[in-house]
C-alpha cells in the first residue's frame, strides 16, 4: 500500500500544475475540468491476479491570480481492489509550489515558522506558510481545509497526506 500512497502523491503533485481553465470544455467549470483530469488508476501486482485501484475525488480546489491557477486542493483518495473492496481512504492536501518570481520572493523567508502550527506540533517553512494562508476571495484556505480535515477525521480516514511542490 505504501507504493500506492507514493504513486497518488506523485500524481497529485503533477496534477496541481495543470492549466484547468485553458483545457476545460465551454460547458464545464474549472472545478469540473480539474476533476475530469483525475482518472482512476489500475495496477496489477506482478506474477499474481491481484488488482489494485486508486480513485480520486476532488473536494475543493482553490484558484488564485489573474490566470486562475490552482494553488491548493483537497482530494479524497480511495485505495481498493479491482473487486471494489476498500483497503484504505486518505485525504490529500495538495499545494502548488514555486512557479513564478512572486513565489520565489515568498520563499526567500527560509526560516522555520514554529508558531503558526504550534498546536499541531509542526514547524513549517515560512514561505510555505505565507502561500498556505494566502486569502482567496477573502477566505483563508487553511480554515476551509481545517473544516475538511475535521470532517474526514470524524469519518474515520486512515490518514492525511500533504503533497505538492
Amino acid at each position: 500500500l505504501r507504493s500506492l500512497l507514493v504513486r497518488a502523491a506523485l500524481r497529485l503533485s503533477e496534477w496541481i500544475y495543470e492549466d484547468f481553465d485553458e483545457t476545460k470544455k465551454p460547458e464545464e467549470s474549472v472545478e469540473q475540468a480539474a476533476q475530469n483530469k483525475l482518472n482512476a488508476e489500475d495496477f496489477r501486482i506482478a506474477a499474481s491476479m491481484v488488482g489494485l485501484r486508486i480513485e480520486y475525488e476532488l473536494r475543493k480546489i482553490f484558484l488564485a491570480g489573474p490566470l486562475k491557477r490552482s494553488q491548493k486542493a483537497t482530494v479524497d483518495v480511495t485505495f481498493k481492489t479491482t473487486s471494489e473492496k476498500i483497503l484504505e481512504k486518505r485525504l490529500f492536501l495538495v499545494f502548488r509550489g514555486t512557479t513564478c518570481k512572486n513565489d520565489w520572493m515568498h520563499n526567500i523567508g527560509m526560516f522555520a515558522d514554529e508558531y503558526s502550527f504550534a498546536d499541531e506540533g509542526l514547524a513549517v517553512h515560512s514561505g510555505f506558510h505565507v502561500m498556505c494562508t494566502q486569502c482567496i476571495n477573502g477566505i483563508d484556505p487553511a480554515k476551509l481545509m481545517l473544516k475538511t480535515i475535521k470532517e474526514k477525521v470524524s469519518q474515520g480516514i486512515a490518514g492525511i497526506v500533504i503533497t505538492g511542490h
